[in-house]
Formats: structure tokens, sequence, C-alpha cells
């Protein structure tokens, strides 16, 4: 038996078609289920398994986004096996980001901050499970669904949707425009060349409307500033490091 294309349904012109109830809604899908294929060819022709880290040009300078196109950010956990799967190098690399979570508190405070989410048994275990079993039925977190499918209710294991702080971090950009403008534009990335004092001008003016998501990554550079400030100004600790269960 001839093994029919998965795709084979985004090419039927009924299956396309605007007319009728529902069809836009099952036209977008397919688009989104195409766009997914797309862009799955597109990993699988790379040259190498290990995982490239992406970066938000908008507001960098041009030198820079000249220099990390050409040079990509690198990290040994990037650097996967020539038998890798794509996949799970992509769910390795980001782990990465869970390291702005286990430092977030000064150490000098005494404060001990446990992750257990992170901690070494859970991370081991779900870096055992294939990645093509998180959208196992076409369900994305497919493998915690089914987990806590008998612990949480229906209503929440099944949503397709959730809240997020979106509005409330764009409602800071705009009640505190002034002062993040003078913060980007007079900062530790300006004067370091990093990001670009007349990009940073242009979104930031009062007189701008809304730019859709660009205040993610305004209110990223703010946060790196605030975070070099916090390390170029700290005491040497005299805290003990945490050590316990569920502790990295």
């Amino acid at each position: 038996m001839t093994a029919r294309c998965p795709c084979s349904r985004l090419l039927k012109d009924r299956e396309l078609s605007y007319s009728g109830a529902g069809n836009k809604a099952a036209f977008r899908r397919r688009l989104r289920a195409f766009a997914a294929l797309k862009q799955a060819i597109a990993i699988s022709r790379q040259p190498t398994r290990s995982y490239r880290w992406r970066f938000d040009p908008r507001f960098l300078s041009g030198n820079l986004v000249a220099q990390l196109s050409k040079d990509s950010p690198t990290h040994p956990w990037l650097r996967a096996p020539a038998d890798a799967f794509r996949g799970k190098a992509a769910h390795i690399a980001m782990i990465l980001r869970s390291q702005n979570h286990l430092e977030m508190m000064d150490r000098s405070e005494e404060i001990c901050v446990i992750n257990p989410l992170i901690s070494q048994p859970i991370v081991e275990l779900c870096l055992a499970i294939p990645t093509w079993l998180s959208c196992a039925g076409g369900r994305d977190r497919s493998v915690a669904r089914s987990a806590f499918s008998k612990r949480l209710p229906e209503l929440i294991t099944t949503r397709r949707t959730k809240g997020g702080p979106d509005g409330f971090a764009a409602r800071i950009l705009k009640q505190y425009r002034a002062d993040i403008r003078e913060r980007l534009m007079d900062g530790h990335l300006a004067s370091n060349n990093i990001v670009d004092r007349q990009k940073i001008e242009t979104a930031t003016r009062p007189d701008i409307g809304d730019q859709g998501e660009s205040y993610v990554p305004l209110l990223f550079l703010v946060d790196t500033e605030a975070w070099i400030d916090h390390w170029r100004t700290r005491q040497p600790s005299t805290a003990q490091d945490c050590v316990g269960d569920g502790g990295h």
C-alpha cells in the first residue's frame, strides 16, 4: 500500500475553501499545520544537529547583529552529538533558560531558593522522554496532560489557551516610557554599542502608538540593565550556597 503524504489533505481545494460555516477556522488550522511541516523540512536539511540559538535583532546595533549572524552564540549544552535528534538538541538548549530563575535572589540575603521542577531527577526524566511524544495525538504538552489527567480537572488538562502578563507588561512600558527611554539610551548596553540608540529613541517616543510586541524586547533590555547594575554594585556575599533536596 502506498503511504499517503501527511500533508495531502492540505492540498485539497475543498479543505482550503473559505466557503461554508467554520471553514475559515479550518483554513487557519491547515495553514498552521503546513507552516509547521515547512519548518520541520527546513530543520531536517540543516547541516548540523547542534541547536542554533536565535536572537531578536530589533533593537541591537548593526555591528552586533552582523557579528551574531556570522558567529552564533555558543554554549557546551548547544553542541549536540552527531547522532542526536534535533528535537532533543532543542530540548536541552531550552534548559539554559532556567538559569535565569536559579540565581534570582541575592545570596547575601541568605534566602534559599529551591527549584524542584528543575532538580536533577526531574530533568533526567524529562530528557529521557522522546520529543515526539510531547505532541502525541496532535496535543501540545501531551505527556504532561496525560500524566495529570486523573489529578486535575478536565477543563485544565484539555485547555488550548492560557492567560499571560502581556497586557500588564505593555502598560508598564506605556506608563514608564520616559524612564525606560532614559535608562536604555544612557545605559550600559548603549555605551558598549550593544543596542542601537536610534532604534530605542524611535520605539520610545511619546507620540508612538501601539507597536505590537515590541515591548517584550524593550523590557528584556531594561531587565538586563538592572542585572548589570546589581552585579556592578553588589558586595561580596557571606552567605553559604543553598544545598538540599530539590536544590541545584
